[in-house]
């Protein structure tokens, strides 16, 4: 679990790395570019390890209400997919490049859709099943 003061660590190293980012931009907008990659890899990495125990307890609570564990995984893998996604078109834009960043978007929904496909079949069978 993340506490307050870690939250407040992190927003403080992100607004140190912005500040750093707008200095470097004068002189060196590639190095700026480097420290704003290497700032968002960082605080991306600390929260996907911070998340663990929750994607953990979705599983638990899916087993628990006696669904599939495969739909646990599924909504896990959509939660890093969207992650991902995010991640990638906000860098992107932060690049200034606005074409890149809408084709990260397509194919993060692409993913999302055709994963959802089998849980949409199985919707799709248990509806046929109630109906007489």
């Amino acid at each position: 679990m993340v506490t307050g003061a870690q939250l407040t660590s992190v927003v403080a190293f992100c607004l140190l790395a912005a500040l750093l980012c707008k200095v470097l931009e004068r002189y060196a907008k590639e190095q700026a570019l480097v420290v704003s990659i290497c700032a968002c890899v960082s605080v991306t990495v600390l929260a996907v390890t911070a998340v663990a125990p929750l994607l953990t307890q979705i599983t638990d609570l899916f087993l628990q209400a006696g669904l599939p564990g495969a739909y646990a995984s599924l909504i896990c893998k959509a939660i890093g997919i969207c992650w991902l996604t995010q991640f990638g078109t906000d860098l992107c834009r932060d690049c200034r490049e606005e074409a890149l960043s809408s084709a990260i978007l397509l194919g993060g929904k692409i993913t999302l859709l055709l994963m959802a496909l089998p849980l949409l079949g199985d919707l799709l069978a248990l509806v046929r099943g109630l109906l007489p």
